[in-house]
Formats: C-alpha cells, structure tokens, sequence
C-alpha cells in the first residue's frame, strides 16, 4: 500500500509541470490562464500581496470549485471559472501544498495543472512591480479629481459599513466591463465619474488588500498603467480615522 501511495506521488511530481520564474512570468497576464495564491490572508498580511490572479486559501480549494457556479465564481473573484482544460498554476511558499493543491483539483477532473513556488528565480528575471499606497498618500488625494479611488467591495459591504471619501464603488465582478466596454456615457451614468483614460492614476481598494490586488491583475491586462492598490484598504482606513 505504501509503495503504492508513493509512486502515485512520484508520477504526479513529474505529471504536474514546475514552472521557472521566467515560465511564470510569461503567462502571468495570459487570460487563459488563472494563478491561484493558496495562502492564507493573514500570510498575504505579513507578506507581499496576492501572487497571481485569486486568492482562495487551500482549506477552501475544493468547496471553491466544487460548490460555485460560474456565475458565483465570477462576481467573487471577478474572473471566469476555469473548465476542466483550462491552465491553472497554484502559488505557495510551500511546494507541498500547492502539490496538494493540484492532487485535490486532478481528483475533480482539472487536467491542466501546474504549481510555482517563488523560489526557483531564474537570474535577471523579475515580477512587474506593483505599487503599493498607504493611508497617508490615500488622505492627500481623497476628494481629488485629478485621481480616481475606485472601492471594488460590493455594493452591499459599501452601503453597510461606509467609504473612502470621494471614492466610486464599482465591484471587482463589474470592473472589467467598466473599463474595457463601457462608453463613456455609461460609465458617468452608473457611477458619477468620467471615465479615465489608460494613463489616469486610480487607486483601488477594498476590504483588506485582496480584492483590490485582483483589481490590479485585471486593469494590468486591459492595457491601465497608472494604477495604486491601497493595500490596507477600508479595514486600515476606518482604523486609522478612528471609525467603529
């Protein structure tokens, strides 16, 4: 049994491919393929922000996949749910869980799987930096409007617990529509706002930093350059004012 339960182990290391750095990095903005980060949040906290393009810690893999419709899982994390062949790479510190990673999704019949741990880093290759702002440089353009602060929570968060000042609330399931189809007729009608070219500076946030990196990832690939993602988000934001 166990010299079973090991080739199985051994084959599957070698089925399910290793990306390099360089690998990685090729394929980051493809929109065939989605980067799953299995960290947990408060990992995401002490560290970087969410490597890739979802955040779905591997304790909720299975449930994530197995019980969303494609309609849930869009309006969630704001991108289409992969099918059985679509490519999907898994990122952690530990190999071994995105090992786990790909072993639970190949048992639900995904096929395409890989995994990147971060630390093969092949010399002279580096991610695309991403800008990162604090309370301090949220205050000073608040109510700004040379700058857009775009609150990508859904509507329902916003209404219940409030916003930055000055922000505009589009969700994370509605941003690529907002800003890659929408005239600019539509995009004043529905939320207040011209809508701003490819070299505006917006800031996004949300709750606590995860959404708004997924913001980033989307905007990134629809050709934005002049984006900010406030890492600490509402959570920081309402801490930092005083505000229960």
């Amino acid at each position: 049994m166990r010299k079973t339960i090991l080739f199985f182990i051994l084959t599957s290391l070698l089925y399910w491919e290793r990306l390099s750095c360089k690998n990685f990095v090729e394929v980051e903005d493809d929109p065939n393929t989605l980067i799953v980060d299995l960290r947990e949040c408060d990992e995401i906290e002490n560290s970087e922000r969410v490597c890739g393009n979802v955040n779905i810690p591997l304790k909720t893999l299975r449930n994530v996949f197995k019980t969303m419709s494609s309609d849930q899982f869009l309006k969630h994390f704001g991108l289409p749910k992969p099918g059985y062949d679509s490519a999907i790479i898994f990122f952690h510190y530990s190999p071994k869980k995105s090992f786990q990673a790909s072993s639970i999704m190949e048992n639900m019949g995904y096929k395409n799987l890989h995994v990147y741990d971060g630390t093969n880093n092949d010399q002279g290759i580096t991610k695309r930096p991403m800008s990162v702002v604090g309370y301090e440089d949220v205050v000073q353009v608040e109510g700004d409007p040379e700058v857009l602060i775009v609150d990508v929570r859904d509507r329902h968060e916003v209404a219940n617990s409030g916003r930055i000042r000055g922000s505009v609330n589009i969700p994370l399931a509605e941003l690529e529509l907002a800003f890659s189809r929408m005239s600019e007729t539509e995009f004043k009608k529905n939320y207040g706002r011209s809508k701003p070219g490819r070299d505006f500076p917006i800031v996004f946030s949300c709750q606590a930093g995860v959404r708004s990196t997924q913001a980033m990832r989307i905007m990134q690939r629809i050709g934005y350059k002049n984006l900010y993602n406030y890492s600490g988000g509402w959570q920081d934001y309402k801490a930092r004012k005083g505000w229960k």
